[in-house]
Order: C-alpha cells, then structure tokens, then sequence
C-alpha cells in the first residue's frame, strides 16, 4: 500500500495537464541540452500550479538549489512562496504530510538538501551574481522582467546541467523576454509552450464564468486576458465601451475625483465619478449608486489648456467662499461640487501643481504608480460601462 506522499504525488501527477510532460524532455529542438524552458500563455492554463509541482518534485529526486524570481518583489510576501507552500501541503510534502520540506520565513528546505530561496531581480545585479550555484530559476511574470535584468541573470545562472524556466502572459512584442524567446534569433537549448485555458483539464468553473463575460463585452481583452495575445491598445481610443447621456446622480453616490495636469497640449482636467447602475434601461430609468455595480459614472468634468498652477484651484473648485480667499478665481472657473472638500487623486508626475493647490487647502494627493499600474488601471476601467453626462468646459 502506498503511503500518504506516494499517493499525494500519484494523485498530483494525474491532475497535471497534459503539456506537463515537457518537463521531462533533455534534449531541444536542434540537439542542444535544454537550458530554457518558456511557458505562456492566457490565464487559466495552470502554468504557475504545474511549475511549482515539478519544481517540488523535483527537489525531492535529488539535492539541489533552486531560485523563484520575478522582477519585482519588495518583500516575500510578493513572491512565490506562499504559492509553493500551499502546493507542498496539496502533494502531501509537509508538517501534514511526510515532512520532507521545512518552511521557513524565508525559504524552503528539503530533508535532503535542496533550498528554494526567492529574490525580486530589479536593480539588484550583485544579489543575482551571488546565485552562481544555482540549478533551477524560475522567473514569474516574466513579461515585465527588464533587459538589465535578463542580462545579469542568465550568465549568472552557470553551473552544469542548469536550467531556467521562464513563465508569463505576454504584453507587447517589444517586452525583452518576448524579442528574447519569439524573436528571429532564440537562444539555444530552448523549449518553448505555449498554454492556454482550454489546456487545462481542471479550468474553474468561476473562471470560466469571468472568461465568458471578457468574450461577449470585451472581445480585446479576452484575446488578452485568456487566449495570451499581444495587448491591443489603441492611442487613440483605449476605451470602447463608453456614452454621452444625461442622468442624475443619486443623493447617496459614493463620488471619487480625479485630476490630471497639461498645460500647452494636452488640459488640466478634473472628473468626478461615482460607481453604480441603471434601475432599467440605459438612458431611461433612475441611476442607483452601487459599489457592485457595473457602471462608471462621469457626472462632471472640469478642463482648461493652458491652464497655470496659480489658476488650478479655481479651475477645480471654482470660488472659495472662505474670508479672505485662499486662492483668486480670475477666470470665473464654475469648477465641480464637492471639489474643495473631498479627496482628489492627482497626477503624480506634477509634484509642483500638487503643492500649490495642497497649499490652497485642497485635499489632493499623487496617485501611487508601480509596474504595470497603467495596465492595470485600463484593465480596471474597461471592466464597467462608462456613461459621461455632458461636458462642463471651463469659463462656458
């Protein structure tokens, strides 16, 4: 009779998909040693679940260094490992199980001598060289890795026999990693997959609920999202989904500003919207505030080009009432309600406009910008219909 980590690990290898046998190949097309192999693909395909169970395994046939990177990791608690823990309880590897691995706060430790360590690769090149005597990296969400990055990290990785395996959805063609892999020139030794939902035997019910309601709204995303194609954005018009049509804010609207500076080109603006849904037909019924709705409602809209950093305040809030004012409105600014008092999220690129308008007794502040946010934050907008009521234009 098998014991309990024999038939965690019978069990585990049933549930990998059927692309999971790549791992076992030594040899790449050309006749070289495999030294990369690269996995991506749209989510859902289970790339991150099968990686940490081979990379398990494989620390259990043998004594060996394995290293889990991304490009950003400001902690481990944005890393892999909370991941790889839960996999060792799954496959019966842990306190619960046969007790093979030890987890510590850090890193992994097999009763036979392998360690799974973790480090972020941004602006750290001397901690990477420090790695030499590595086996395995597993570099996650690698469409975000640098070129800096790539280069101190695949020299560094240089003991015999080792490996890197690489996984990530791609972005952009010009993402380093993806001219690195699907370029002209591949490097040698390279195994590359390419993994998708439908090749994943166990896909989730919820998310194949969230896959289906990408394809019938938002047919670009779930090309990206789900299928693993390039990101398609155009300058010109990011968002698809939105309309022009008169409504009325509900008194108990939970309602969010946000600003964004310009000057010769492009205007200072300031929106304030609220999150919500119609009662009935679009256009037709009552608006009703809803943080679970599925509407983004711009009720006002404030802009000027040209506008200067004295003149900013009352563009926003137009006329401050307080004796004696904090700020002149020169030009008659109507500005939006609720402006001189509640939060504004500000572009975080004009530190000096942000000063000037704190000064003048704004509540503003910069919105925190990090890898990917702008993606993101598309992401997160094309995810509601956004319905604009009519424009104000500054001094009209």
């Amino acid at each position: 009779m098998m014991d309990l980590p024999e038939l965690a690990m019978d069990h585990y290898r049933m549930r990998f998909p059927h692309w999971a046998e790549v791992f076992t190949d030594r040899v790449a097309p050309g006749g070289h040693p495999v030294r990369h192999r690269v996995f991506l693909g749209g989510r859902g395909g289970g790339k991150s679940w099968t990686i940490a169970g081979q990379l398990l395994l494989r620390a259990r046939e043998k004594p060996i260094r394995i290293l889990c990177t991304r490009e950003f990791q400001n902690s481990i608690r944005d890393s892999s490992k909370r991941l790889l823990e839960d996999t060792i309880d799954r496959m019966g590897f842990g306190l619960l199980g046969d007790g093979f691995f030890t987890v510590t706060e850090r890193e992994i430790r097999g009763r036979n001598g392998s360690v799974i360590l973790f480090v972020g690769l941004n602006g750290k090149d001397t901690a990477i060289k420090s790695f030499e005597g590595i086996d395995i990296v597993w570099v996650e969400e690698a469409a975000s890795v640098h070129q800096s990055s790539i280069d101190a990290l695949i020299p560094t990785v240089r003991r015999p026999g080792s490996e890197l395996w690489w996984s990530y959805n791609p972005r952009y063609p010009t993402d380093p990693v993806d001219k690195l892999f699907r370029g002209d020139n591949p490097p040698p030794g390279m195994i590359k997959t390419e993994i998708h939902w439908n090749d994943n035997p166990w896909f989730p019910d919820v998310l194949r609920s969230e896959m289906d309601y990408d394809r019938r709204r938002d047919p670009d995303k779930y090309h990206h999202v789900w299928l693993g194609d390039y990101v398609q954005r155009s300058d010109a018009q990011v968002f698809k989904r939105w309309w022009v049509m008169p409504f009325t804010a509900p008194d108990d609207a939970l309602f969010r500003f946000g600003a964004d500076f310009g000057f010769s080109r492009d205007p200072t603006v300031l929106v304030r919207a609220f999150i919500g849904r119609w009662a009935g037909e679009p256009g037709a019924s009552a608006v009703i505030a809803d943080q679970n709705g599925n509407c983004l409602f711009v009720d006002y809209e404030v802009y000027r080009v040209g506008c200067e950093i004295i003149d900013t305040p009352a563009l926003f809030a137009g006329d401050d009432f307080r004796h004696p004012p904090r700020w002149e409105n020169r030009s008659g600014e109507r500005g939006i309600p609720g402006a001189a008092t509640t939060k504004i999220i500000a572009d975080a690129a004009r530190p000096e406009t942000i000063s000037h308008i704190k000064k003048c007794g704004l509540d503003v502040v910069a919105a925190i910008k990090g890898p990917g946010s702008i993606e993101e934050g598309v992401g997160f907008l094309t995810s509601y219909d956004i319905y604009v009521h009519a424009p104000i234009a500054a001094g009209t």
